[in-house]
């Protein structure tokens, strides 16, 4: 509970009158604004042949003319009697004379709208236990709303959230006329209660009609704080706010929040930003698992683990007939050399992480000793990242000397033997499975497919929610990506699914039983930045959003909020959000005990460093540490990213013949030599 409240209410306690609010105060929607509830209504209203009949202009357009009809009511109301509030009634009125609507079908739109609103209201919690703990001290408490609903239906929307309700008085607009936004509410209700002014309490959201126009009388009011939009939550709905699944998204984050004891960051970033990008792409993995008879998800360590955790509530939530699975493996685990794949495995070890590769990293990849390396090419420096004339020198040496890659392999060998025997006790026996993984190329999968496709004869199918530019499709090893592109593949999206474990090293045989060797990592950074608060925030907001989406019939898999997001967090983000995704413990794969902030705020050293240096010396994640940074970061990280360092503002000479273009820069201001030398 709210300490300021809790505080309030105990200086209060000699009162003798206790009002609520009602809607966004005991009640909330789960949509990003009240009003959007006419937006799910249109939906239904376009989509069931239970309204095919009625008009199409009123269909297509039925939130917005809802909406404009209340308005329009209200206003007229006032005009012609001087009343302050309009009833259901005179709302649906306005639709039937403007759509030429029969009385039937008046009724089942307002039988929908009071369907949609049961559905999608929900308890806050913390202010509902202040109205129990009133009457347990028998406080004389009372429900005043301005709303054009009867009594008798907002009891039924109460009572469906808290039987408490039952025997409250509730005083509403509609049936007196009066609101409380003029202050004429109050009144009657004092003339009523027979209440003081200055022995009244008032609780309410609404900084004007709750607050302002309460404490205007002597009333005694408390404001109840509303769950506001995040930044990201804003700039995805200011383009998508007629999108349904947007407004169910948003209204469920507020709502998770708002219930939540848990107030921190991590959380916040869980429940809001992570499970509102990832749950698309497990609602995606378990349909097109259905779709393609897959009985088994096997999620792969450990990007898969947060997945598993998203699916797992999606298919209970849905009663869905679906296994998943969680499989230990990774890079250094499954990729092992054999007679089969010796050729592709050099490959990829003298391909990939280019600016890794020297002689120790090459080693410890093919699982030899660097002196097996240095045959082929004449280095002292085993640490140091080979050229690229050594590195093609080493690669065609290794590649066509069989007695080197007979060493691998033999060296191997029992590593091989290992990931086989673990596939074969893991993956399903009966039945087709697919695995799932975040980002990658797919070639790992490669491996795992190599070693297992003499005993699983189907193609084997890896789900990836981006994939990598250069995967390659083979009959047997099939990668499928859920959103193939290049303008959102983002580190970020790793960065929200971390876990717990070290990466899989292998596997070795205990008490009869294949087990992964795990390496050992301090897993009390993550611990201490919050982690179990994020995964729960997680999987609450899944475990809300999964029933709404039910509840409203929502079955469209909606790209459109995860790419504002991104797109947000890339170019826009503000500092709050930049802390807590910033300071996420990270460590480069291979190298996992020098852990440090994913996007580190920047010191006037590094700063200086920068400047001097150019962007060669940033990091990936600089965006997000110049929202963490000072006023003099934030205009020296400007600065480099227009000119590229102090050196290139001094003086700069660019020529490149195939685009047409050439310039000097000179203290900044650039002359174009295109005439002189592009011609």
């Amino acid at each position: 509970m709210n300490k300021s409240v809790l505080q309030s209410e105990e200086n209060l306690v000699r009162e003798s009158l206790y009002s609520f609010d009602v809607f966004d105060t005991l009640l909330t929607r789960t949509v990003a604004k009240p009003e959007k509830i006419y937006l799910l209504m249109q939906n239904v209203i376009k989509d069931s042949k239970e309204y095919e009949n009625y008009p199409a202009y009123l269909k297509d357009n039925f939130s917005s003319l809802r909406q404009g009809a209340e308005m329009y009511a209200r206003e007229n109301k006032r005009f012609l009697c001087d009343e302050q509030e309009v009833v259901f009634d005179d709302i649906y009125e306005v639709l039937k004379l403007n759509h030429n609507l029969s009385e039937e079908q008046v009724a089942n739109l307002k039988n929908l709208e009071i369907k949609t609103e049961l559905k999608n209201l929900k308890p806050i919690y913390k202010n509902i236990e202040i109205v129990k703990k009133l009457l347990s001290e028998g406080k004389r408490v009372v429900l005043i709303s301005d709303m054009y609903h009867s009594s008798e239906m907002i009891r039924k929307f109460l009572v469906s959230a808290d039987s408490i309700f039952q025997g409250i008085p509730i005083y509403v607009s509609s049936e007196y006329k009066k609101g409380k936004y003029t202050s004429e509410l109050y009144k009657k209700v004092r003339e009523i209660e027979n209440a003081d002014y200055s022995k009244w309490v008032h609780y309410g959201d609404n900084k004007v009609s709750d607050n302002k126009k309460a404490k205007n009388l002597g009333i005694k009011a408390i404001l109840v704080k509303q769950e506001e939009m995040t930044p990201y939550e804003k700039y995805g709905y200011e383009l998508l706010s007629d999108d349904i699944s947007t407004n169910l998204v948003i209204g469920c984050t507020k709502y998770v929040r708002l219930i939540s004891k848990d107030k921190s960051e991590s959380y916040k970033l869980g429940c809001s930003c992570a499970g509102p990008i990832f749950y698309n792409y497990g609602k995606w993995l378990v349909q097109k698992a259905l779709s393609m008879g897959i009985e088994t998800l096997c999620f792969i360590a450990r990007d898969g683990y947060i997945l598993k955790e998203i699916v797992d509530i999606i298919i209970s939530k849905n009663n869905i007939n679906l296994k998943t699975q969680y499989i230990y493996g990774s890079r250094i685990a499954w990729r092992i050399p054999t007679e089969k794949n010796i050729d592709k495995f050099l490959e990829y070890n003298l391909w990939e992480y280019r600016d890794k590769l020297s002689i120790n990293f090459i080693a410890d990849r093919l699982k030899i000793s660097p002196e097996n390396l240095t045959k082929y090419v004449n280095v002292t420096n085993f640490d140091k990242v080979l050229t690229n004339e050594k590195l093609s020198k080493l690669k065609s040496a290794i590649l066509n000397d069989s007695d080197i890659k007979n060493k691998i392999i033999a060296e191997n060998k029992n590593k091989a033997e290992m990931v086989l025997k673990y596939m074969q006790q893991t993956l399903p026996k009966n039945g087709s499975f697919a695995f799932v993984d975040l980002n990658g190329s797919g070639r790992t999968s490669d491996f795992v497919v190599d070693l297992v496709k003499d005993y699983y004869k189907k193609p084997i199918y890896t789900f990836f929610f981006h994939t990598e530019l250069n995967t390659i499709q083979t009959d047997e090893s099939k990668k499928i990506s859920f959103y193939a592109t290049v303008k959102y593949r983002h580190f970020l999206v790793e960065l929200l699914c971390r876990c717990l474990d070290g990466q899989t090293l292998g596997y070795e045989e205990r008490d009869g039983k294949i087990v992964p060797i795990l390496e050992k990592i301090d897993n009390s950074y993550m611990i201490n930045w919050g982690y179990y608060s994020y995964l729960q925030g997680v999987k609450d907001f899944v475990s809300l959003f999964a029933c709404a989406e039910a509840e409203n019939g929502q079955n469209q898999i909606n790209l459109n909020l995860y790419k504002r997001y991104i797109e947000y967090l890339i170019k826009h983000i503000d500092k709050e959000t930049a802390d807590i995704i910033g300071s996420i413990p990270y460590s480069e794969v291979g190298s996992e005990i020098n852990i440090k902030e994913c996007a580190p705020k920047y010191n006037l050293i590094k700063t200086l460093k920068i400047l001097i240096c150019g962007k060669k010396d940033w990091d990936y994640l600089i965006f997000i540490s110049e929202a963490r940074s000072n006023v003099l970061f934030k205009y020296v990280y400007k600065f480099i990213k227009k000119f590229g360092s102090i050196r290139k503002f001094l003086i700069d000479v660019s020529i490149n013949k195939k685009r047409q273009k050439a310039y000097v820069r000179f203290l900044g201001f650039k002359i174009s030599i295109r005439h002189l030398v592009c011609k």
